[in-house]
């Protein structure tokens, strides 16, 4: 199972053919229609006496550059010009557009619905465990049939919806590896891929619109022809070139979108074996998502999809949502239902549940109590109420919370290989440590209001002093922001660090409902908070990467750190800046920060430590955004090398592990808000 890194770069592999593809799949187009132009010009100056020349006067204008040039221009402007539109209209609605526009239904944390509140809990788990935020979720409340899709261009833009049909018929477990599903889309790069090809599609069928609309008014050109000409022979001519024109451009935009299709469907169904994977890596749970698919083959059950629209959305779904028919081989993108089942589920006989029944109140428990050996978990362990990591949670590569040593060397990779993984006792710890909010406090979370004090709430300072100089910075809030605040100050203040993170969390998806103004003053406000005693604390700090960072891409204030960096040496002086950072905030003793730096700089040419009144926040934070934009394969090899400087001496203390999780924040790493090895 390939890490996080690579299927990063995995993902912009797949972009980079994809762009290639499609510029192929235009250059072929603008060849058809060139085709297609010629004729009608050669034949236009073709008279009867010229008949038998009428083949070479078409190869002569075929061969024309002047025609050549400006018929690939065209076509070149009305494909690209609608692959851009589509393109950046779902890039300003991001997975919330797609969701709507396939009649996706918003949920609000405040529903008591049972089936709706499992599904949020799940949703809220996975998020937390995985390490990226928490993503909006919805329902298509319309669809009677088992499916559910992810999407979006980054994780902090991402959705997740699904059916009526879904909630209705899986059980806990079912669902969880539905989503589970959907989340690997998320965390490797699909979902950026998948709307890509959505836009790609859309312009491929410009041609076919183009065509309609010719044929639709050719009896418009026609009339206005004949008014403008003797006799209505001419009026028919430009009517008949008209019509043939336009159909000939549906027959070519048509066969370029049947190839682009079955190129669509190729991608997506490989893609479909390696989620299915994920998930069962995720649960440790193949019973989950074999159940779900087996359900999807009971009788009168399926995963079709109704929504008009579905069809451009076809390859983002958890199951095939076509019905099944000639070409439905041919197009689906998805692999057999059977085939799929069979690699989770060997034993498989083939034969599907008979007069499945929805299910009822006991599939819908809050959590599932099964043991970590078939990658269930229950919430009896993992996480006290105070926040403090269980002492019987076994970590990464075995390391054993509460051991004083573990071997330094030997556990970097681990750590950075456990990037934007999940597993069962992650999901186990995220569960628990969800468990471990005050009922109170996660009911409160209801609306973007409330969001913003919780935010507020955390930042604000246990010194009076500075916290009066906070509460001046807040007067610029709205009265009814401000009145939330006392509310909320002693719940807060009762959490662990730990426990703040989750918190901050669950507050996300309200803080995207945010109108743009609201947004940029909570910004504002936000790093107000975090400035107001002149110095930065490593967990404000973090606390402000997380969710700023990811809210200025959902608002388009900023765009995800673009990579221009594939080499250590075009990243080595914010490196050595980093990694001195880390080195000094370990430990006091002088020998033991130039052996953890060293151990930083093993697997690249040497370097010389920074001096230690050198390494501020702000140098540190610089390099940080500077690092941000190297390859996901280098920022790997970055991410050991951090690791292995702060588990040189045995220990990662839990301002080390804070400043991870802030590196992994500004990188667009997903990291867990917790951590299992800290001390």
């Amino acid at each position: 199972m390939k890490n996080f890194f690579e299927r990063q770069d995995q993902a912009r592999t797949k972009t980079r053919w994809l762009v290639i593809l499609f510029i192929l799949a235009v250059f072929l187009t603008g060849l058809a229609v060139h085709a297609l132009v010629s004729l009608f010009v050669s034949a236009a100056h073709t008279s009867d006496a010229e008949m038998e020349l009428n083949g070479l006067l078409y190869w002569t204008t075929f061969s024309d550059p002047t025609l050549l040039f400006w018929d690939f221009l065209i076509v070149s402007i009305v494909i690209g010009g609608g692959s851009l539109f589509k393109t950046s209209q779902l890039s300003s609605t991001g997975g919330d557009g797609v969701a709507k526009m396939l009649g996706g239904k918003p949920v609000n944390r405040t529903t008591t619905n049972p089936q709706e509140r499992q599904l949020l809990n799940i949703v809220e788990e996975m998020a937390i465990a995985s390490g990226i935020r928490v993503p909006n979720v919805y329902i298509l409340r319309d669809e009677p049939h088992i499916n559910a899709f992810a999407a979006g261009f980054t994780p902090a833009t991402s959705v997740v919806a699904v059916t009526q049909g879904a909630l209705d018929y899986l059980n806990r477990d079912e669902l969880q590896g539905v989503i589970g599903h959907e989340f690997s889309h998320i965390l490797h790069g699909d979902t950026n891929i998948n709307l890509r090809l959505i836009g790609a599609l859309f312009g491929l069928s410009m041609l076919v619109i183009l065509g309609v609309i010719i044929i639709r008014n050719a009896f418009y050109i026609s009339w206005s022809s004949s008014s403008n000409r003797d006799g209505n022979k001419s009026a028919l001519a430009i009517m008949l070139c008209c019509l043939f024109f336009g159909l000939g451009l549906i027959i070519i935009g048509s066969i370029g979108m049947l190839f682009s299709n079955i190129i669509q469907a190729a991608i997506s169904r490989q893609r479909e074996f390696l989620a299915d994977a994920s998930a069962v890596q995720f649960t440790r749970n193949p019973n989950g998502i074999a159940g779900a698919l087996k359900k999807i083959g009971s009788p009168g059950i399926g995963s079709a999809i109704k929504a008009s629209r579905s069809v451009e959305a076809s390859h983002m779904f958890f199951g095939n949502i076509f019905t099944p028919g000639f070409f439905s081989a041919l197009f689906n993108t998805h692999p057999p239902l059977e085939e799929r089942i069979k690699r989770l589920d060997p034993e498989f006989n083939g034969k599907f549940p008979q007069n499945l029944q929805k299910a009822g109140p006991e599939a819908m428990s809050a959590f599932s109590q099964f043991t970590p050996t078939t990658g269930s978990y229950s919430t009896s362990a993992g996480v006290s109420p105070t926040g403090t990591v269980s002492q019987n949670v076994v970590g990464v590569s075995g390391m054993v919370p509460g051991s004083s040593k573990m071997a330094g060397s030997g556990i970097a990779s681990a750590l950075a290989d456990n990037i934007g993984q999940i597993n069962g006792e992650k999901l186990k710890i995220a569960a628990s440590l969800l468990e471990s909010i005050p009922q109170e406090l996660s009911d409160y979370i209801t609306d973007s209001i409330r969001a913003r004090s919780v935010i507020y709430a955390i930042l604000l300072d246990a010194d009076p002093k500075i916290r009066t100089l906070q509460l001046n910075i807040l007067r610029q809030e709205s009265i009814e922001v401000q009145q939330e605040l006392p509310v909320l100050l002693n719940s807060i203040q009762s959490l662990s660090p730990m426990t703040r993170v989750p918190v901050a969390e669950l507050a996300f998806p309200l803080l995207k409902t945010l109108s743009d103004r609201e947004y940029r003053l909570f910004r504002k406000l936000v790093i107000g908070l975090v400035n107001a005693d002149n110095k930065i604390d490593i967990f404000e700090y973090t606390l402000q990467a997380m969710i700023i960072q990811d809210l200025d891409v959902y608002f388009k204030i900023s765009g995800p750190p673009k990579v221009r960096f594939h080499k250590f040496s075009d990243v080595a002086e914010p490196f050595c800046q980093v990694l001195s950072y880390l080195a000094w905030s370990g430990n006091d003793d002088q020998d033991a920060v130039y052996k953890a730096f060293q151990a930083g700089c093993r697997s690249f040419t040497k370097q010389q430590i920074i001096a230690r009144e050198s390494c501020s926040t702000g140098t540190f934070s610089k390099a940080l955004f500077q690092l941000a934009q190297a390859s996901p394969t280098l920022k790997q090899q970055l991410l050991t090398a951090f690791y292995s400087c702060i588990a040189d001496d045995g220990v990662i203390t839990e301002r080390e592990n804070e400043l991870i999780r802030a590196i992994t924040a500004i990188f667009g790493c997903p990291m867990p808000v917790w951590s299992e090895w800290a001390k």
